[in-house]
C-alpha cells in the first residue's frame, strides 16, 4: 500500500505518453536517495543530450525511476556514465522517467561525437590562483594550492562569470591572509567541537587513558583538506580531524567578513 502511494505520486510528475530516445549519460553514474519513510529508492542518472526522431537536443536533464535495493544494484551495473543508451521514457518538467532500458551500448555517430566533445577537459586560469580543471560530475573547478606549507584543494562552482569572479575574490582574500585564517578556522572548530571530542575520547575503550584534551591540542591535530569558495565572501572548509573523531571530516563554514556559521563532523 505504501509502495503504491509513492509510485502514484512519482508517476504523476510525468506525461502518460512513452517516447523512444537515444541518449548520452552524463559524467556521474547512477545515484539514489530515499526520504523519510519511503520504501523505494528514487534513482537517477544525468543525461546531457538525446536524439528523438533524428532531432538532437543538447540539454542537461535527469533520468529517474523508483526501485528497490536489488533493482538499484542491477541498474548501477547496467547503466554507466558517459555512454550512449537507448531508452523508453515518460517526459516531465526538467526530468524524464525511465520506463525501459533497451540498450546500454548504442552505436550512433552523431551522439558519439557529442560525447567525445563533452569528455574533453575544461580549464579555468587565474593569474594568482593558477589553473583549475572542471570536475564535470560535480560542476566544480578544482586546483591544488599551498596552504600554510601544506597542499590543499581549492574549489569554486561552475556558474556565470560574475559569480565566478566573486568566488575567486573570496578565495584570494583567504589566500592572502591564510596564516590568520588557518588559526581562526581551527580555533572556531575547536571551541565548537571540543566537548564532543572529549565524549568520543571517553568512549574509545581501545585507547589508553589520556589527559583531558585542550583547545591547543585540538587545533594542532587539524589540517585543511579542501577549501570551497563561494560568492559573497562565503566559504566552506574540510579538515582532517587528526583522529579526534576516528577519521571523520570536520566541516567549517564562514565568511571573509570574519563570521563563522557552523562547525560539525561528517563522513
Amino acid at each position: 500500500m505504501k509502495n503504491n502511494k509513492q509510485i502514484n505520486a512519482f508517476e504523476e510528475r510525468f506525461r502518460e505518453e512513452i517516447d523512444h530516445i537515444i541518449a548520452i549519460t552524463g559524467p556521474s553514474g547512477v545515484g539514489a536517495g530515499k526520504a523519510g519513510k519511503e520504501s523505494l529508492w528514487t534513482a537517477s542518472i544525468p543525461l546531457i543530450a538525446w536524439k528523438e526522431k533524428d532531432l538532437i537536443t543538447t540539454e542537461n536533464i535527469r533520468l529517474c525511476w523508483l526501485t528497490d535495493e536489488e533493482g538499484l544494484r542491477e541498474k548501477q551495473a547496467q547503466l554507466h556514465k558517459e555512454s550512449v543508451v537507448t531508452l523508453q521514457v515518460r517526459k516531465g518538467e526538467g526530468e524524464f522517467m525511465l520506463v525501459s532500458l533497451i540498450d546500454t551500448d548504442t552505436q550512433d555517430q552523431e551522439l558519439q561525437e557529442i560525447l567525445e566533445e563533452a569528455q574533453k577537459p575544461v580549464f579555468y586560469h587565474d593569474d594568482m590562483l593558477g589553473t583549475f580543471e572542471l570536475v564535470k560530475g560535480l560542476d566544480l573547478f578544482e586546483t591544488t594550492i599551498h596552504w600554510t606549507n601544506q597542499e590543499c584543494l581549492l574549489y569554486f562552482n561552475l556558474e556565470e562569470d560574475e559569480k565566478v569572479n566573486d568566488s575567486l575574490q573570496t578565495a584570494k582574500q583567504l589566500m592572502k591572509e591564510q596564516t590568520t585564517w588557518d588559526a581562526s578556522i581551527k580555533s572556531f572548530a575547536a571551541n565548537q567541537l571540543i566537548e564532543l571530542a572529549k565524549d568520543w575520547q571517553e568512549q574509545d575503550d581501545s585507547a589508553e587513558k589520556q589527559e583531558e584534551l585542550t583547545l591547543d591540542q585540538f587545533m594542532s591535530r587539524l589540517s585543511l583538506e579542501s577549501l570551497h569558495a563561494y560568492p559573497g565572501g562565503e566559504f566552506e572548509v574540510y579538515c582532517h580531524d587528526g583522529d579526534l573523531f576516528w577519521g571523520h571530516v570536520i566541516i567549517v563554514t564562514g565568511n571573509i567578513n570574519g563570521t563563522f556559521q557552523d562547525a560539525h563532523i561528517a563522513g
